[in-house]
């Protein structure tokens, strides 16, 4: 199993699931390239762009087949490699993610504002955001929420990421922000999307969205008392559901 994380966060984030894992699986974890301690040598244009990174990670391990996991707009990041490298993927797990029209609506003062945060390590701040829009109904403890709160701040993205997602879209329609390129019809792999009824960063019908447009090769799962991190909410419950999938 390869795990992608979303924005404003990292690999790290995935450590609360990490004792629910099966111990025969055998799991990667990579930060995306200006996230955690990835480096950030060549600024990014698009999602693509990242896909296209994860498939050189892929290729460089040698992994032949696998299930591809990805969180918020990791999602974004496992439906464009699964659209444009379908071959190898045994299960597509899209856990709160953004829908595959992408996340056309930019923000410019919203996405300084944590830009600035994040330039000027600002704890309180980012602490305060994570506690807003994710921990809506559990919070990690003080010693991992610190490490969650560090490897946030330490994103050279940001801005890169928020157009990217805007732009990104495997529709064949506009999203208001880029012409679709309709790849999502080259997805063969049997595709989980889960949604806690709590998120309140990605809605219901976006993940409904998604979800009919890979026709009969998705399912979908409401987790009760659940927001956008299920990882930490029902990291017990959410394991059972992926184990489900797969074994179906």
């Amino acid at each position: 199993m390869i795990m992608i994380h979303g924005n404003i966060c990292s690999g790290l984030h995935f450590k609360p699931i990490i004792p629910y894992l099966p111990k025969d699986y055998t799991v990667y974890i990579p930060d995306l390239r200006g996230f955690g301690q990835s480096s950030y040598i060549k600024k990014i244009n698009e999602i693509g762009d990242l896909s296209k990174d994860l498939h050189e990670f892929i290729k460089k391990l040698k992994i032949e087949s696998f299930v591809l996991l990805g969180w918020s707009a990791g999602g974004c990041v496992c439906l464009d490699y699964a659209s444009n490298y379908p071959e190898n993927i045994d299960a597509l797990i899209l856990i709160e993610s953004v829908g595959y029209k992408g996340c056309p609506v930019y923000d410019p003062v919203q996405v300084m504002t944590i830009s600035n945060a994040i330039n000027s390590k600002d704890t309180n701040f980012m602490e305060e955001l994570w506690d807003k829009a994710i921990y809506v109904n559990k919070k990690p403890d003080e010693k991992d929420n610190k490490e969650y709160i560090e490897a946030s701040l330490n994103q050279r993205n940001l801005i890169e990421i928020y157009r990217a997602l805007s732009t990104f879209n495997i529709s064949n329609e506009n999203n208001g922000c880029s012409n679709g390129n309709n790849n999502i019809k080259n997805i063969k792999a049997p595709v989980l999307l889960t949604w806690g009824e709590n998120d309140c960063i990605v809605n219901k019908d976006e993940i409904d969205e998604t979800a009919k447009a890979l026709n009969s090769k998705s399912e979908v799962i409401v987790l009760k008392d659940s927001g956008h991190s299920p990882f930490l909410d029902c990291p017990e419950y959410l394991m059972s559901k992926i184990e489900s999938f797969l074994a179906n």
